[in-house]
């Protein structure tokens, strides 16, 4: 799919709702009809985000990380995971690393 050329209207949304209302990139994405990747690397190129992606740390609820588990053993790499939940792959990563270690624990005990 090429890429579809942001129009003034949505760039402003973006400036507005990101920093002033606080909306997830998720949020913004699905209000856009973008994806989550396209309205991050829009807010990097904008400045409003760093590349590094310093910031608060992703928190996902329960409902995403039983999905991101489901996707996972489905065979999606973590890239993909995280295009579908709208944060990076190593997000995505760092989630699994977590509940694994966990799930041991529990078996331990």
């Amino acid at each position: 799919m090429p890429d579809q050329k942001w129009t003034l209207v949505e760039t402003e949304f973006l400036r507005q709702n990101y920093k002033t209302d606080g909306l997830s990139i998720r949020e913004i994405a699905h209000k856009l009809g973008r994806s989550p990747s396209s309205i991050s690397n829009k807010l990097i190129m904008m400045g409003l985000k760093k590349k590094d992606g310093a910031g608060p740390p992703n928190k996902l609820s329960k409902e995403e990380l039983n999905l991101m588990v489901r996707l996972k053993r489905a065979g999606l790499s973590n890239e993909k995971i995280g295009e579908r939940l709208g944060v990076d792959g190593s997000t995505v990563s760092r989630n699994l690393r977590k509940l694994k270690n966990i799930r041991q624990k529990n078996i331990k005990k």
